[in-house]
């Protein structure tokens, strides 16, 4: 007997680092991040709590 296979309902995209390293919403991110490091309002490793 032959049935139906369903594919699955979330599709799995390859994550594509060209994209994200041209795409401006996270070119100004990590331009806001870099200034607020050396205006002291970054947080250190250290002092992040982990779960």
């Amino acid at each position: 007997m032959v049935r139906t296979i369903r594919k699955a309902g979330v599709m799995e995209v390859p994550f594509s680092d060209y994209r994200l390293e041209n795409d401006p919403r996270f070119l100004k991110r990590i331009e806001r991040a870099r200034n607020s490091l050396p205006a002291g309002r970054g947080v250190r490793l250290e002092d992040v709590e982990s779960e």
